[in-house]
């Protein structure tokens, strides 16, 4: 009589083995057994095991473990957070215990807190005996001339205008919200701005216009007529031009020149002596010249 081979992935205890439920399953890699068999345990964190059917796990090398339990392969064993630093698989990569804060063993998941209002110097302590009676706010903690409040163990900083952050470390830029009226140009520095006014506006934020009169600009009694960066000048009778700077000549009988007309005296009369494109007794005709114009090529007169 022949023995019969156990279904794949199964195998006996002890040889002489006569019935066919004394196979059992083979304890796959991660697990093992008293007897290699079924019933399987996980190998603990700490340990792993590569090959299947085993009596026992590895122990990871010296200052690492693993992250779970059953662990296939040495590879699987990392090192542990050192003292002063945490994770929460406790393995690297890890973080440091922030200021406040402290942890003397390795491989842990968590800092232990500074008791009362005692806090540390740094980040990373490892003993309680880091934790003492600091002044959060120090010397300069808050940045331009922020001011420093203890709130426990920590610092609150109320920043002056123009800054911001934790520490009022940073530059507010005021031209984002546009302050400057009339098209002005926004200029940010630092911890303020200025705007550069256009033509005719002034103030802080360019929001006034400029008075052009203010600078009485129109000469002989002109009447001064502010505009937007401009001016307008109403000129009194006898003178003309932009600032009212010209005297208009007046020939006898009282005949005003207009237009640039200039008096001519003559030996028994006076008359306007008028400039190209005017004409009449006092230059106030705008000339027609397309009235004794010719145009050619079936061309027409417009004026």
């Amino acid at each position: 009589m022949e023995c019969h081979k156990c279904p794949e992935g199964m195998t006996t205890e002890y040889a002489r083995s006569r019935n066919i439920t004394e196979c059992k399953g083979v304890c796959l890699p991660g697990t093992y057994s008293p007897t290699g068999l079924e019933t399987c345990l996980a190998c603990p964190t700490g340990t792993y095991q590569e090959r299947e059917g085993q009596k026992a796990c590895n122990l990871c090398p010296e200052g690492t473990t693993t992250a779970s339990s059953q662990s296939v392969s040495i590879l699987d064993c990392r090192d542990l957070c050192v003292a002063g630093s945490f994770s929460n698989s406790r393995l690297q990569p890890c973080e440091a215990c922030p200021k406040g804060f402290y942890q003397p063993l390795s491989g842990q998941t968590s800092c232990l807190e500074c008791p009362g209002n005692f806090s540390t110097f740094m980040r990373g302590s490892t003993n309680v005996s880091d934790c003492s009676d600091l002044d959060p706010c120090g010397e300069d903690y808050c940045k331009n001339f922020g001011i420093c409040t203890r709130l426990g163990r920590n610092a609150v900083c109320l920043c002056a205008e123009g800054f911001t952050g934790l520490q009022c470390e940073v530059d507010i830029d005021e031209c984002v919200q546009k302050p400057c009226f009339n098209d002005g140009a926004c200029i940010n520095t630092v911890g303020s701005f200025y705007c550069n006014c256009s033509g005719g506006f002034r103030g802080a934020l360019c929001d006034q216009e400029v008075d052009e009169c203010l600078s009485f600009p129109c000469m002989n009694n002109g009447t001064c007529i502010d505009k937007v960066n401009d001016y307008a000048c109403i000129c009194p009778a006898g003178h003309e031009g932009a600032r009212c700077e010209r005297a208009q000549e007046i020939c006898y009988p009282d005949i005003l020149c207009l237009n640039g007309g200039r008096c001519v005296e003559g030996s028994n009369h006076s008359f306007c002596a008028c400039p190209d494109g005017f004409e009449g007794i006092d230059c106030s005709v705008d000339v027609d010249d397309c009235e004794n114009a010719t145009c050619l090529n079936n061309g027409r007169t417009q004026r």
